[in-house]
């Protein structure tokens, strides 16, 4: 019996089944999460999304299927450089969709464009911190609620986590980041 013959019920039956005492019967084989009773969940991979020019995010229903994504960043040349703006909640409803609303942003080809990460709305708030690896200049900074890789600094494999923690009056937004220098 393949996945496509079990209904939504039955999946949930299942995974709802799976106790976190019982480690035992979960695997990982070839890229795929297996349950040993021969079920096979596909498609468990973190989904990889190139950014190179401006994205922007800020309506909710726009932004919410990047959720749990990692954008390879692709810096660039442009004197300007490009923006990537994050969803802004505009009620509660949308407050109560984005808690927990995740992205990682990992340089993938660096260059002498700066990359901002903005939020949506000024009410927002974005807050972090950056930890480098020297004490020279980083190539992250977060300031002004605008994370910045910046240009000529940031080297690839340098990365932020951002991660939504909304309330009904704002959307707040805690960053954690990384870097060579």
């Amino acid at each position: 019996m393949s996945i496509k013959d079990y209904s939504r019920a039955k999946l949930n039956e299942i995974i709802a089944g799976v106790s976190l005492d019982d480690l035992s019967n979960v695997a990982y084989s070839a890229g795929d999460l297996t349950v040993t009773d021969g079920l096979r969940i596909v498609g468990l991979k973190k989904r990889i999304i190139d950014v190179d020019a401006t994205l922007d995010l800020s309506d909710v229903a726009t932004g919410l299927p990047y959720s749990g994504a990692t954008f390879s960043l692709t810096q660039g040349d442009s004197e300007s450089g490009f923006a990537i703006t994050l969803p802004s909640a505009d009620s509660e409803e949308e407050a109560i969709v984005l808690v927990g609303w995740h992205i990682s942003i990992i340089i993938t080809s660096s260059g002498s464009a700066s990359v901002t990460v903005v939020r949506g709305d000024s009410g927002d708030t974005l807050v972090g911190t950056v930890v480098a690896g020297d004490a020279a200049a980083s190539g992250i900074t977060i300031g002004s609620h605008v994370i910045t890789f910046v240009g000529e600094l940031a080297a690839e494999g340098d990365r932020v986590d951002i991660t939504c923690v909304a309330t009904p009056d704002r959307t707040d937004w805690v960053v954690q980041g990384f870097c060579a220098v």
